[in-house]
């Protein structure tokens, strides 16, 4: 799923309604395809400065030292929706306000998050690139469906001359 929240300066009643549509949205994920419920990857320009967390003995003098108050509102819906942000697990330079959200179960499987900087796409921020190892059992496609019968050419002309032997009986 991709986001895109409000800027600093918009309603907090407008950034609400997003998170509510991305709640949304999960919740019709998790019933289509229950087995499959923790693969939700959620990536977007979340205008929230997180806090970035010592990892390894390390902290860089340029992550963000505080949240901001979106960063703050973020943090508690990822809680509350199982959701993990993985940038906050490696170190990057301030002023990144895009994140990839995982579930938190999945946590294990994310290796790392970096931009791309060789594209040119005419805007401020930079393309991401989400790296998570995935097991057999997540790559499964999983259908509720029915698969569809497939009927060879010669069952079909056997049921036409079938009801057509049937209708010249009666």
């Amino acid at each position: 799923m991709v986001c895109y929240m409000q800027t600093s300066s918009s309603q907090d009643s407008k950034v609400e309604e997003v998170y509510d549509q991305m709640k949304e949205i999960m919740s019709g994920f998790k019933k289509l395809y229950p087995l499959s419920r923790n693969n939700i990857i959620i990536g977007g320009d979340f205008n929230a400065k997180i806090k970035c967390t010592i990892r390894r003995g390390k902290f860089s003098n340029s992550a963000h030292l505080e949240n901001n108050e979106r960063g703050t509102k973020l943090e508690l819906w990822t809680e509350s929706e199982n959701l993990s942000i993985t940038n906050r697990l490696v170190i990057k330079k301030t002023g990144e306000l895009d994140y990839f959200l995982i579930h938190s179960a999945k946590r294990a499987s994310f290796i790392d998050t970096r931009k791309i900087k060789r594209f040119n796409i005419r805007s401020d921020h930079k393309p991401l690139l989400l790296k998570v190892k995935f097991g057999k059992q997540d790559t499964k496609q999983y259908s509720t469906r029915k698969k569809p019968r497939i009927f060879s050419l010669d069952e079909l002309n056997q049921d036409i001359i079938n009801k057509t032997n049937n209708k010249a009986l009666i």
